[in-house]
């Protein structure tokens, strides 16, 4: 006589086409995919205020002359 396996121990199949999957897979990859960008903007700002870092800056190029086109005959 063998006896019948304890619930705990009966494995559950899993529906990837359920909508409690589904759901619980985007909040998955939203964590995944937010995390890193929290933590890097996070170091950031806390290096500015806290560190007193610098703010990165782009160089500003001279615009362009104004009127390239119509010297042009455009």
């Amino acid at each position: 006589m063998t006896a019948a396996p304890k619930p705990s121990r009966l494995r559950v199949r899993i529906d990837p086409s359920s909508p409690e999957y589904r759901a619980a897979a985007r909040k998955y990859t939203a964590f995944l995919i937010a995390m890193p960008i929290f933590l890097v903007t996070s170091w950031a700002l806390f290096n500015r205020l806290a560190l007193g870092a610098q703010v990165k800056t782009l160089p500003r190029e001279p615009a362009p002359a104004a009127s390239s086109t119509a010297e042009n005959g455009g």
